[in-house]
C-alpha cells in the first residue's frame, strides 16, 4: 500500500510540475546615481529605489515588472548585440520579446537605476 501512495504522489508531482508555467524570477542589481564627481567630502541624499518584481515567462517570451509603487520610471530591454528591443515608461508593464535569448534589463528612476539579465 505504501507503495500505491508513494507511486501516486509522484505522478501527481510529475502532472503537476508539466502544468506549472515556465517563469523565472529576475534579479535586478540596484545603483544610486548622481554624485559621480571625485572629492573626499560623503555626500549623501535621500533615494527611494522601488520594490519590483521582474518575472520573464520563457513560454510566451513576456517579461512582467510589477510594484506596489508608483513612481516614474523607464523601463529599457537590451538584446546581446546592445539593440533595444522593448520600452516601457511606467513600472508597471509587461513587454514582448522577439524571440528567446540573452536580453539585459536596465530600468532607471530618480536618482537611481537597476540593471538585471536573461539567459
Amino acid at each position: 500500500m505504501r507503495k500505491v501512495i508513494l507511486l501516486f504522489c509522484a505522478i501527481i508531482s510529475f502532472a503537476l510540475s508539466a502544468w506549472a508555467e515556465e517563469t523565472t524570477e529576475v534579479f535586478i542589481d540596484f545603483h544610486k546615481t548622481g554624485h559621480e564627481e571625485s572629492s573626499t567630502k560623503v555626500n549623501r541624499s535621500l533615494v527611494h529605489i522601488p520594490t519590483l518584481e521582474v518575472v520573464y515567462d520563457s513560454e510566451t517570451k513576456t517579461i512582467k515588472i510589477t510594484s506596489p509603487e508608483s513612481q516614474d520610471a523607464n523601463v529599457y530591454i537590451y538584446d546581446s548585440n546592445g539593440a533595444v528591443v522593448g520600452y516601457a515608461n511606467s513600472l508597471n508593464t509587461t513587454i514582448q520579446l522577439p524571440s528567446a535569448g540573452s536580453y539585459t534589463i536596465y530600468v532607471e528612476g530618480s536618482g537611481w537605476y537597476g540593471i538585471g539579465y536573461i539567459n
